[in-house]
């Protein structure tokens, strides 16, 4: 049996899958099973892999109907045969140390979630060299390192980390949303109760224009809303009130500028965005005194609920909309 499960959902990534499966294969460490989820991707990924199966035994693939990325992840998970899994995205790739410097760290420590720092990368295609090895830092986790972890991607994408398969089988990620992972990893890192983490570069997250949550605003983009509020009630049942009130107040911010993007789309009088509103309000009137804002986010939110009250908010967000357009258009 493998030492560690490697799962890459495969949707629409045909142009990058070359270098990131590449890249997996070129692991100094060498005791992985790949598993390889083709999400009904419509493109050649489905045949990418296949020609993949072919050339190294290691290598398994599941072809399913698209589901989204969350389902092809539990997939691989349901598939993966070992107590250690990592999740690589199809257009992202990793250093050839990725694997055996989070095992080695794993296998002397006992952290249940080991973990790298991730560079985002532009449109080239080149593999950037990792930069120099630095020491692991281990913590028992606590309100406080969350604290410190929020503003980095230890903290929010599934990439770039080495778990304990238990901790995916009590926290699965949730099904038939986009930014799942941003609403679960929290969960997996008090779950691990001990973590580890290294500043050194192992993993490259490309910024891909195509990609589900960086395409132009659709309806799905209200998932980031839900899963800053699947955070707050997460802390708030564990007692995590700091953790909670940092959330809720980027719940607020991040759910009005969601709203000002859906008021100046075709979808503006979706039932979603209408109940979001109402919710966003609710929880502003309810959580307003104990959240820290800016002078500028106090504005806004005030200028939010004056036009709600006053049944204005979709022309006030529409034009406040085109106003920042028009601004950054200008500063080009």
């Amino acid at each position: 049996m493998p030492t560690i499960s490697v799962i890459i959902p495969v949707y629409k990534t045909e142009k990058f899958m070359n270098r990131c499966i590449d890249s997996i294969l070129a692991q100094t460490f060498t005791d992985f099973e790949l598993i390889l989820v083709d999400d009904g991707s419509p493109d050649k990924c489905g045949e990418i892999c296949e020609e993949y199966v072919q050339k190294d035994p290691r290598i398994h693939v599941i072809h399913q109907e698209n589901r989204g990325q969350s389902v092809a992840r539990n997939t691989g998970i349901g598939l993966a045969q070992t107590e250690w899994i990592t999740f690589v995205d199809s257009d992202d790739f990793v250093a050839e140390n990725y694997l055996s410097t989070l095992w080695e760290e794993a296998r002397v420590s006992d952290s249940s979630i080991i973990m790298c720092s991730c560079v985002e990368i532009g449109d080239s295609i080149e593999k950037n060299a990792p930069n120099t090895l630095s020491d692991f830092e281990r913590n028992v986790v606590s309100e406080e390192l969350l604290k410190r972890l929020y503003a980095t991607y230890f903290y929010w994408i599934a990439g770039g980390k080495l778990i304990n398969k238990s901790i995916l089988k009590r926290y699965p990620l949730p099904e038939n949303r986009i930014y799942e992972d941003n609403a679960t990893v929290c969960k997996w890192l008090v779950e691990a109760k001990q973590i580890s983490f290294t500043n050194s570069e192992l993993y490259f997250y490309f910024r891909n224009p195509g990609g589900t949550t960086k395409q132009e605003f659709s309806l799905k983009k209200l998932d980031l809303s839900w899963a800053f509020m699947e955070q707050e009630k997460f802390f708030a049942g564990i007692g995590f009130k700091e953790m909670q009130k940092i959330v809720g107040k980027d719940y607020v911010v991040n759910t009005i500028n969601l709203l000002k993007r859906a008021y100046a789309s075709p979808d503006s009088s979706d039932k979603r965005v209408l109940s979001l509103a109402n919710e966003v309000e609710s929880y502003i009137s309810e959580h307003r005194d104990e959240l820290i804002f800016t002078p500028r986010e106090e504005r806004i939110i005030s200028l939010f609920l004056f036009f709600k009250s006053v049944r204005l908010l979709k022309p006030a967000m529409r034009l406040y909309y085109c106003m920042e357009k028009l601004m950054l258009r200008r500063k080009k």
